[in-house]
């Protein structure tokens, strides 16, 4: 990719889900940005944000294509001279035949290895700067577990959660644009919880890094060794059963004692996952 001159970053999209996709994808969408530009200056960068067809790449350009709810020709791409790589925002393995594939796991990085004949990189996501941040100063009462998203693939591990948890569970599903969102992680000191879709296990970075960019407070199901090292000091890890426990913890510590809590982790997290830092993070065979 060194020697390309343009670069055109295409995401997955779809008229009645659109807004959605663009809110989900924003974070992979910025990280790419900062990350190309950092390692390869010289390349311009074309962004699609709602592409009807690709005859607009040259012959010598190259296609970045984040998402796999729709996947280009690959193959005929590459028989025009385009050089091809797939962003894969999934939490499982897709064989695509694009010269490189991406992943924003190190997880799905290690299990993309066993692929053949392709250029596997983990390309993580950074820190999103000037975001409004959890106010764990100001005290709240009650203070809730809040899980982002939706509990489709998730039913088995939410029926094993204790009443008393469930009853300090709010589960939000209806947040697709930055006001809102912004609005939302600023109003109010909660913690914020991660579980995995059943029968995966990689971290779900794209939402967890967010999260931790807003200071969050994050308590996740153990994930897999790999991303669980990745992320050691910036999310409390656990057994399922241990959230309650954890979340009490958490329920017990002065305002103060919490967004001391919430600085330190989230000055680890922009040491660790910042442009500059990339030679330490980004790894491909």
């Amino acid at each position: 990719m060194e020697t390309t001159k343009i670069i055109h970053i295409y995401y997955d999209h779809g008229n009645e889900i659109a807004e959605v996709l663009a809110f989900m994808y924003k974070p992979i969408l910025i990280s790419l940005i900062k990350i190309i530009n950092e390692l390869y200056p010289a390349i311009q960068i074309v962004l699609k944000v709602n592409p009807n067809d690709l005859n607009n790449i040259q012959e010598g350009d190259t296609l970045l294509w984040v998402g796999s709810i729709k996947i280009p020709d690959f193959d005929l791409l590459k028989k025009k001279h385009i050089y091809t790589i797939h962003y894969n925002s999934e939490p499982y393995v897709k064989y695509v035949n694009s010269n490189e594939i991406w992943t924003y796991s190190r997880y799905m990085y290690a299990s993309y290895r066993k692929i053949q004949n392709q250029i596997i990189k983990f390309v993580p996501i950074l820190f999103e700067e000037n975001v409004p941040s959890v106010p764990y100063n100001i005290r709240n009462e009650p203070m809730k577990l809040i899980f982002i998203g939706s509990l489709q693939f998730r039913e088995n591990k939410y029926r094993t959660l204790p009443d008393t948890l469930k009853k300090n569970l709010i589960i939000i599903q209806n947040i697709w644009n930055d006001t809102d969102y912004n609005r939302f992680i600023s109003d109010k000191a909660n913690i914020f919880l991660n579980l995995n879709k059943e029968g995966t296990a990689a971290l779900p970075s794209v939402r967890i890094n967010k999260l931790l960019s807003h200071k969050c407070i994050i308590i996740s199901e153990h994930t897999n060794t790999i991303d669980d090292e990745l992320y050691k000091d910036l999310i409390y890890f656990c057994k399922i059963k241990e959230i309650g426990s954890i979340l009490n913890e958490f329920m017990q510590k002065t305002p103060d004692e919490l967004q001391d809590i919430s600085d330190r982790r989230y000055k680890i997290f922009c040491e660790r996952f910042n442009s500059k830092n990339l030679l330490n993070l980004i790894i491909e065979n």
